[in-house]
């Protein structure tokens, strides 16, 4: 059986020949051909021609000479050219330029049959494909499923493109938008078969590939508050959605009293022991206590030192200074709020501060009296005491005589006000030792 070559000259012989008005390689039509006497034609294969029946056409009918070997040489060979376009998202549609694009049954990303791309072959030498999700980093090959070379070779009814195409991720979320440097966080979406690195806030680090719609990425070391990049084998940089901000996180365990910062004795609180006062020095136990995210006090005032922490929702902050990584110490500010609050650091984008879970529990300090108000009286007469540590109170003494709660003298009332500030005493009538205009003497308990 004869061998025929696309673009190559061929003949047939027979009788009568010169009755042939077409002939066809399958669909494919030879475009013009000359007769050799009446035994025989002659012409060029078609580009396009694979091995298939040749079909003589006459005007009163159409033979067939029976299957045909077409096979493909250097000629006829399948080349794809540079990728202008050498990267793109999942359903964007790129152009491919080669020769020979006859027949073409595959364009594929990479070397997986599960990523053919839907094309559009324009012209020989041209082809429009929309990008698959899943493209992995490889050039993109195209094929004929239909034609082959000698003895079966496929190398000529296929070419792949001399450099990589990259296809673009697409971030869609996060495990966690929060976290300290050195844990793992996973970044959710597609298409992360071309991805080599991460960036936090422009720091660096490495990844896990986890599939193609995973990366787990360990948080680097400094100020990662701000948007994701994903880095690409390409050398592209591709950010993350602006609603995808991935935030630092100091985080706190605990708190006590510093070490070498005096001695401390224990008070027991709703049955917890505390050890720290206003005015003590305390430790801060945790994780990831560095300068880069932590609001820094010279923000405020350049004579100060420290960083910003928070003592319960009253506003009162306090000043500590970084030991390490795991342990800042400072002084409990006197505005702290006696009893248990929450602590919690500010970070470097003051005013908002890092989550806390840490409750702290400060002791109760001796009462302190400023003033009072009014200095003398009756039995039923009101007074204001003015001062500080004053939490708790729930009996006082005038001129000796006890008064208040576990006290014969039931008839006195007391008040706090808020943050410890005050007390309002209301008198019992049976205080008949209290003379006119005699000063009243004031002792505190509670």
């Amino acid at each position: 059986m004869p061998t025929f070559n696309p673009k190559k000259i061929f003949s047939l012989s027979g009788t009568n020949m010169n009755f042939t008005e077409g002939i066809r390689f399958g669909d494919a039509q030879v475009e013009s051909f000359e007769y050799l006497d009446t035994t025989g034609v002659s012409g060029i294969v078609p580009p396009a021609a694979y091995t298939s029946e040749i079909f003589l056409e006459t005007d009163t009918n159409i033979l067939s000479l029976g299957e045909q070997y077409v096979v493909l040489d250097s000629a006829s060979q399948v080349s794809v050219g540079e990728l202008e376009t050498y990267s793109g998202k999942a359903g964007d549609l790129i152009q491919l330029t080669g020769d020979n694009f006859y027949q073409i049954t595959d364009v594929r990303f990479g070397h997986s049959d599960d990523l053919t791309g839907q094309f559009f072959v324009t012209s020989p030498n041209e082809i429009n494909v929309i990008v698959p999700s899943g493209a992995k980093w490889q050039g993109i090959s195209v094929s004929s499923s239909l034609r082959t070379g000698l003895n079966g070779s496929t190398s000529e009814s296929s070419g792949i493109s001399p450099n990589e195409f990259v296809i673009i991720p697409d971030i869609t979320g996060l495990s966690t938008g929060q976290e300290i440097s050195g844990a793992n966080v996973d970044i959710l979406g597609r298409d992360f078969n071309a991805v080599t690195g991460v960036n936090f806030n422009n720091l660096n680090t490495g990844i896990t590939l986890i599939d193609s719609n995973t990366i787990r990425a360990k948080v680097p070391h400094g100020d990662v508050w701000g948007t994701i990049s994903l880095e690409l084998r390409s050398g592209l940089l591709v950010s993350g959605n602006d609603n995808l901000r991935f935030k630092s996180l100091a985080k706190i365990t605990g708190v006590g009293p510093a070490a070498g910062g005096g001695s401390y004795s224990a008070q027991t609180i709703d049955s917890e022991v505390t050890f720290v006062e206003s005015g003590d020095f305390a430790a801060i136990s945790g994780h990831n206590f560095v300068p880069e995210i932590l609001y820094d006090s010279k923000n405020f005032d350049l004579t100060s030192s420290g960083y910003l922490v928070g003592f319960g929702q009253q506003g009162s902050t306090g000043l500590f200074n970084i030991v390490s990584s795991t342990v800042m110490t400072g002084k409990i500010p006197s505005t702290c709020p006696t009893g248990k609050s929450n602590i919690f650091l500010y970070s470097n984008h003051y005013p908002e501060a890092f989550p806390s879970d840490v409750d702290f529990l400060l002791k109760y300090s001796n009462p302190i009296i400023d003033s009072v108000n009014p200095p003398s009286g009756l039995p039923s007469d009101t007074i204001n005491i003015i001062g500080r540590n004053l939490y708790g109170i729930t009996g006082f003494d005038i001129t000796g005589h006890a008064v208040g709660a576990g006290t014969e003298y039931t008839q006195a009332f007391i008040a706090e006000s808020e943050g410890g500030k005050s007390v309002t005493v209301t008198l019992g009538s049976n205080l008949n030792n209290v003379t006119y205009e005699a000063f009243y003497d004031i002792a505190l308990s509670g």
